[in-house]
C-alpha cells in the first residue's frame, strides 16, 4: 500500500492558524489526524497502543493558545507518552513538548501541561498574513503506521518556518512521537530494556537531551539518535538509544538543499515510467518518504 499524500494551500489573506472554521488551517490538520487515529486504533497491533488526541483547536481558552496535544499508549495502554505542538502564548512562536507526564487540566490556555521530557519553546511561526502550505503524508498499514505533517511558508519557503510534527510506529513495535526545529527533535518513545521501561527520548534518562537525524548522503531507513551521540557500547547493559521507523518507505532526509524543503520531490527517473517513483520530503529536516506508484 502506497502512502497517502495531501497538500493544502492558503493564500496570505485566508491563512489563519487561530481560525475555527472547518476550512481553516488547524481544524483542517485535525480532521486528517482524527481520521488517521480512527484508522490506526482499529489495527490489531494497536489494541494496547491507542493514539488519542487529548486537545485540539476547540480547547483553546486564551488568545494565542492554539495547537494539539496527542498521546500514544504502550504496555496495554498503561503507559502514555505525550506530544504538544502549537502556539502557546505567542502568535509568532511555536512551542514543542514531549514527555511522559500530562496535567490534564485547563492550564496553559486550555491545553494542560506536558512534562518529563524535552521541549523547544522558541520556534518561529506565522499565525496569519503569510501564504501557508501544509503537507500530510500518512500510512495506516498495520505495524507500519505513520502520520507526518510539514509546513512550507511564506510564499518563498523559509527554513525557519518549515518544521513539522510526526508520529510513527518503530521497528520494535512501539510508537515514536516527535516534532522538529531544524535538525533537532523533541522526541518520546516507549523503551523496555536494560536501561529502563517507559517513555523517554533517545538520550535515555537525560531529560534535556533531544534527538537528531543524521545527514543522509544516501537514503536509508529513517532513524533517530541522541543528539549527544549515536550509540552505546553494550545495549544489553546500557539500553538502546536509537529508534528506526518500521515502515520501509520512511527514509532519512536529504542533506542537499534541492530536496530538503517541505514537499520537494526527487524523481527516480530510471524506474517505472520515469515519473511514478519518487522521494518526497515531509518537512524541512523531516523524514523523506518513498512513493512507488508503479502498477
Amino acid at each position: 500500500m502506497a502512502p497517502t499524500i495531501k497538500w493544502q494551500r492558503w493564500d496570505s489573506a485566508s491563512y489563519d492558524w487561530t481560525g475555527t472554521a472547518a476550512t481553516d488551517a488547524l481544524p483542517s490538520v485535525e480532521a486528517e489526524l482524527d481520521a488517521w487515529i480512527t484508522a490506526v486504533n482499529g489495527n490489531a497491533s494497536n489494541t494496547g497502543r491507542q493514539i488519542t488526541k487529548e486537545r485540539g483547536y476547540a480547547d483553546s481558552t486564551t488568545a494565542n493558545y492554539h495547537g494539539l496535544v496527542v498521546s500514544a499508549g504502550a504496555n496495554n495502554n498503561a503507559a502514555k507518552g505525550y506530544l504538544g505542538f502549537g502556539t502557546y502564548g505567542s502568535a509568532t512562536t511555536k512551542r514543542l513538548y514531549a514527555g511522559d507526564t500530562y496535567a490534564d487540566d485547563t492550564t496553559n490556555g486550555g491545553y494542560g501541561t506536558i512534562s518529563g521530557g524535552t521541549s523547544d519553546t522558541s520556534v518561529s511561526w506565522y499565525s496569519s498574513g503569510q501564504e501557508a502550505n501544509f503537507l500530510i503524508v500518512s500510512d495506516t498499514t498495520d505495524g507500519q503506521e505513520f502520520f507526518l505533517w510539514g509546513v512550507s511558508m511564506p510564499a518563498t519557503p523559509n527554513t525557519a518556518y518549515s518544521d513539522g510534527f510526526f508520529i510513527m510506529k518503530c521497528a520494535d513495535g512501539e510508537w515514536s512521537m516527535f516534532a522538529n526545529d531544524a535538525s533537532t527533535y523533541v522526541h518520546t518513545h516507549y523503551f523496555d530494556d536494560a536501561a529502563g521501561t517507559g517513555w523517554d527520548n533517545c538520550g535515555r534518562n537525560t531529560t534535556m537531551d533531544s534527538s537528531t537525524n543524521p545527514d543522509a548522503y544516501f537514503y536509508n531507513r529513517f532513524d533517530l539518535i541522541p543528539s549527544g551521540g549515536a550509540d552505546v557500547a553494550d545495549t544489553t547493559t546500557e539500553g538502546i538509544r536509537y529508534v528506526y521507523a518500521a515502515n520501509p518507505n520512511l527514509l532519512q532526509r536529504s542533506n542537499v538543499s534541492t530536496y530538503y524543503f517541505t514537499g520537494n520531490r526527487r524523481v527516480l527517473t530510471t524506474l517505472g515510467d520515469g515519473q511514478n517513483v519518487y522521494i518526497v520530503t515531509s518537512a524541512y529536516y523531516g523524514p523523506s518518504v518513498l512513493i512507488d506508484l508503479r502498477p
